[in-house]
């Protein structure tokens, strides 16, 4: 099995219908993820929380049902709960939860070698881009 990681993605105005489960499709057909879990999570002007499953997704939201995956039983109620609260009044969220499958044989060749995984993270856009573009400026 490759890594698995989380991401919990924040909308003002969310439109969750179209271009990301296109996007999220694309990957999942590509075989450069499998999605474990997809969550949406609303929280109204009054603060009011409601989720969705994406087995429970209604009929205007069918564009999710062509993204393949084992859906369910990784995320918890105290995830999501905790997901609503820290959203604003007024927005919404998204969590994926994905196996990157593209990383399996690299996975395999470690546990085959004797070697474990001992740290890892992710870096921030916002760091790697101006220090790759750093990279590529002559000199």
């Amino acid at each position: 099995m490759g890594p698995v990681h989380y991401v919990v993605v924040a909308f003002d105005h969310p439109d969750f219908h179209g271009r990301l489960a296109a996007e999220l499709a694309a990957l999942v057909d590509s075989g450069t993820v499998r999605l474990l879990d997809l969550v949406f999570v609303d929280k109204d002007v009054d603060g009011q929380v409601t989720t969705l499953e994406v087995d429970g997704l209604p009929d205007d939201w069918a564009v999710y049902g062509s993204v393949e995956g084992a859906y369910g039983g990784l995320v918890s109620e105290e995830d999501l709960a905790e997901v609503g609260d820290r959203l604003p009044p007024g927005s919404a969220a998204a969590l994926l939860l994905w196996e990157n499958t593209w990383a399996q044989r690299f996975v395999s060749a470690l546990a085959e070698t004797g070697g474990v995984v001992v740290d890892q993270g992710v870096v921030p856009a916002t760091t790697a881009e101006p220090a790759l573009s750093a990279l590529d400026q002559p000199g």
